[in-house]
């Protein structure tokens, strides 16, 4: 009777008669469409046929707009919003190439596979309806290589994902029928331009170019067009993808018709916890006929919160928390075929992935909870009600996230308060939410591991760029007819020579003669596979990458795959593996994570400092390490915490105290005097900083994080000791997004936000306001960001105990991480001298083969190889002329 009654109300009566504030609301107008006939446009036969069959013969003044320029030769970008209509400006470019030249081919990227198989279909639509005998084919992951040759062959609009073009068509240049569509293509479409952000748009931006590389190689010529979410300055977005100016076609131009959509804002009651928050809204949404989406922030979460819906679905007791839910988990196929509640995620496999999407295509699905990756323009069917558990960071999101609902009717979009500093202050002023900053494409492309992955690809012998050329000439220096981001060029010619530098000859090992395969477009480091076993049979299940594994994937984490459950039982970092067996129940395990050990190098040539006031700002190299220490596992109202090392008895392998990651990057370094006090709270100082870093610089939670330290030497305007704040990429090598913290005006729009959101904030650690200390220190670092910033230019100090004569080492029985291997931990046995190569070398074992039934497998590295870890390793000084070792101790 409880479920008929919610089905009767609204979700807004619903949550009112269960004590929730729902009275706050933001209303999206709708708006008419104006379409405009395409008699004067001067189109070729074919498209006037295409658009009088389809579309009555008018189109909106934004496509008028992109296909007027497209035919003037420029490169053009429409950056409208959701559902305007952008596919057909591409599909209208597409066809004023395909009359122009009759042998002409065009590519259209997708970013993900259910973009491409759902547009196939649309593009055959258009040909057909154009009266073009033209034939459409699709090539990602999932179609067979006997196949993607024919479609080369055959079809003359061939659509494709970028991982494909990286990881197949580009490793296979050499191919006549790979050669032939070089030669043929004139056209290059790329849909969702703005998703081509962070590792995935870096590695991208190299691909488009190695792309152009090879076609400009046979002779060829590309124009693009691309469509984008609005963002913040998108020609520059373009330009660092591409290395072509664009053209841009913006929401000004858009006349396509919207529907009314209402943003409602719900307060929860006061004790009601954010997972049990989103659970009320959620139930109730799907006890009512509206089909819903709902979008978090956490991968974990859209299983937990699929399951505790989907058990509130089916008359399940009421007010359990995602800790409390027990009971037998369905079968993976079954679950994704019969369930109405389902969750999306990236790093599903094919089957899972392309299954849930049909699914929701076909409109079967009650509802699903999805993190980012439905943001894109997926075609969904109809969804009349959306679900946001908090803000989103930027406007951008907020459009994505919103223009899935009510495409075909009024719609209604619930933002449910969390704790978020942003969410919080936005519900402070609803109509402030439509000021949030547009997102901002994020590419750094100087990443040495990102340059390196594409060198390898192109530049190497024998590879993309050879055999392209048919009869290279060896002993040539290498040469492109395309503009390349710095230090690219030099990196190709070090890979011709052989002279690589040492931190990257891992990855070129690691690579073998597929690097194309090796390295993934959507991360700088080697994915971990997810590997599943019952009884003798092993089934995949997703993949993730190194931090993906911290947080999800940790031994002995409860692992969640749509939604079954599956404990880890061993994590093999250097072979990049993770073994897990199903869990019969729905416990949960949260990682009990060590406060990141941040250690910056200020003595690099690569610093940059400011001054303002007493508070000195530097961004610089660093080291980062972060580690679990255990887990927490919740068994229904029980907690169990369980600390590292396991014990073997339960099938769980892991004899470290810690599960640690150490990589190297960049970050901003803040000192102030207020800051070494013993007294201050800076770990809460440091949270509350970088939450207000958030809200004004709209970049992604996964890309940046936050820490504190202490100096470990000192340079001119930073003594030895002081204790820092900093801001810093996660991203091994760095995209120097951080940096943003160095800019003038977001240090003096901090100086402005900072006093005003301290009483707004709560520390998520304990709940509470900062304490008056605490805010003393935030009030004084806040005026100094307000003072005109000044150039400092910081000189190391002199080292002690270096010399010239002297080679500074980790001395035998003691850790260092290394460069080559992707930050994993050497015990070093000995240190010698190695004739043949000319090399001090370590002898020694890596962490990860300990534990092994034969004991620790020992290796030898080169001194260059291994870094010390600061404050942890014992470093001495090597004497070369007599080979002994002068202990220095750990530094402080």
């Amino acid at each position: 009777m409880e479920h008929e009654q919610d089905a009767q109300n609204s979700v807004e009566e619903s949550l009112i008669l269960d004590g929730w504030d729902t009275g706050k609301e933001v209303v999206l107008a709708a708006r008419e469409g104006s379409s405009f006939s395409i008699d004067d446009l001067g189109l070729p036969a074919a498209s006037s046929r295409f658009v009088a069959g389809r579309y009555g013969g008018r189109i909106y003044q934004h496509q008028i707009d992109a296909v007027t320029a497209f035919r003037t030769g420029h490169d053009v970008c429409l950056a409208t919003g959701t559902a305007s209509g952008k596919s057909l400006a591409f599909q209208l470019c597409a066809l004023e190439i395909l009359t122009r030249e009759s042998d002409a081919r065009v590519l259209a990227v997708y970013p993900l596979k259910a973009l491409a198989r759902q547009q196939e279909q649309r593009w055959q639509e258009c040909l057909h309806a154009s009266g073009l005998a033209a034939e459409v084919g699709r090539i990602d992951g999932g179609v067979a290589a006997t196949e993607r040759f024919r479609i080369l062959d055959k079809a003359r609009v061939i659509i494709a994902t970028p991982d494909v073009i990286h990881a197949w068509l580009l490793a296979n240049i050499g191919d006549v029928r790979v050669h032939n569509l070089l030669k043929k293509l004139r056209c290059v479409i790329i849909d969702e331009a703005h998703s081509y952000t962070g590792v995935f748009g870096s590695n991208a931006a190299f691909l488009y170019r190695r792309l152009e590389h090879a076609v400009k190689t046979v002779g060829g010529k590309i124009q693009y067009v691309a469509a984008s979410a609005t963002i913040a300055s998108p020609e520059q977005h373009l330009l660092a993808l591409t290395g072509h100016t664009f053209e841009m076609v913006g929401p000004d131009r858009d006349t396509s018709p919207k529907q009314r959509v209402t943003i409602h804002f719900l307060e929860p009651p006061e004790k009601k916890t954010y997972t049990d928050a989103m659970c009320d809204v959620i139930k109730y949404a799907a006890a009512r006929p509206e089909r819903f989406i709902a979008f978090v922030d956490s991968r974990k979460q859209t299983s937990q919160l699929a399951i505790i819906a989907g058990r509130s679905s089916k008359s399940a007791p009421q007010g359990v928390s995602a800790g409390e839910v027990d009971g037998v988990v369905d079968d993976i196929t079954d679950e994704v075929g019969s369930g109405q509640i389902l969750p999306y995620r990236s790093g599903y496999e094919d089957d899972v992935r392309r299954a849930i999407e049909d699914r929701l295509q076909s409109s079967t699905l009650q509802g699903v909870i999805s993190t980012s990756a439905l943001e894109l323009g997926i075609d969904i069917g109809s969804l009349e009600v959306g679900i946001l558990g908090g803000v989103p960071r930027s406007l951008t999101s907020f459009w994505q996230r919103v223009g899935r609902i009510g495409r075909q009717s009024p719609g209604n979009v619930y933002i449910i308060k969390n704790d978020d500093l942003l969410t919080k202050s936005v519900f402070a002023d609803p109509q402030s939410l439509l000021s949030l900053p547009l997102s901002e494409g994020a590419l750094y492309l100087e990443n040495q591991r990102v340059q390196y992955i594409h060198a390898l690809c192109l530049a190497r012998h024998g590879g993309e760029s050879d055999q392209v050329l048919s009869q290279p000439d060896p002993g040539t220096d290498f040469v492109s007819p395309v503009e390349w981001p710095k230090g690219f060029m030099e990196l190709c010619q070090a890979e011709r020579l052989g002279a690589v530098p040492p931190e990257l000859q891992q990855m070129k090992s690691d690579s073998g003669d597929e690097p194309n395969r090796a390295f993934p477009l959507r991360d700088v480091e080697p994915q971990f596979v997810v590997r599943g076993r019952e009884g003798m049979t092993e089934e995949s299940l997703g993949s993730l990458s190194y931090a993906q594994v911290m947080r999800e994937a940790y031994p002995g984490a409860i692992y969640y795959y749509v939604k079954r459950g599956y404990r880890v039982t061993k994590v093999q970092a250097l072979a990049h593996r993770v073994e897990v067996r199903r869990e019969r129940h729905y416990y949960t395990t949260k990682p009990e994570l060590l406060p990141a050990m941040i250690y910056p190098n200020l003595s690099d040539s690569g610093v940059n400092a400011l001054r303002c006031g007493d508070l000195v700002v530097a961004e610089a190299p660093a080291q980062i390490r972060d580690a679990v220490a255990g887990y927490i596992e919740m068994r229904g109202s029980q907690k169990e915490t369980v600390k590292y090392p396991l014990d073997s008895a339960h099938g769980i392998f892991w004899d470290h105290p810690l599960f640690s990651r150490n990589y190297f990057t960049t970050g901003v370094f803040l000192s102030h005097p207020a800051l070494n006090e013993d007294r201050v709270p800076r770990e809460a100082i440091g949270t509350f900083l970088y939450e207000v870093f958030m809200s004004i610089v709209p970049v992604d939670r996964r890309d940046v994080s936050f820490g504190c330290g202490k100096h470990l030497s000192g340079v001119d305007a930073i003594h030895k000791g002081d204790r820092f704040i900093a801001i810093f990429d996660q991203t091994y090598g760095s995209l120097r997004l951080s940096r943003r913290f160095m800019e003038p005006t977001v240090l003096s729009e901090l100086g402005r936000q900072l006093p005003i959101m301290i009483d707004q904030y709560s520390d998520p650690a304990t709940g509470l306001p900062l304490n008056a200390t605490a805010r003393d220190v935030v009030a004084t670092i806040a005026s100094d960001m307000l003072r005109e910033p000044q150039a400092l230019n910081l000189f190391t100090a002199p080292d002690e105990g270096r010399s010239a004569n002297l080679v500074h080492v980790i001395v035998a029985g003691s850790h260092g991480t290394s460069i080559t291997r992707g930050g994993q931990e050497f015990e070093v046995e000995r240190i010698f001298y190695n004739p043949v190569k000319g090399q001090l070398m370590y002898f020694g074992h890596y962490d990860e083969s300990i534990g092994v039934r034969l004991g620790p497998v020992e290796t030898t590295e080169t001194v260059d190889a291994i870094k010390e870890i600061p404050g942890e390793s014992t470093m001495g000084l090597y004497d070369p002329d007599t080979g002994e070792v002068k202990e220095l101790g750990t530094p402080s």
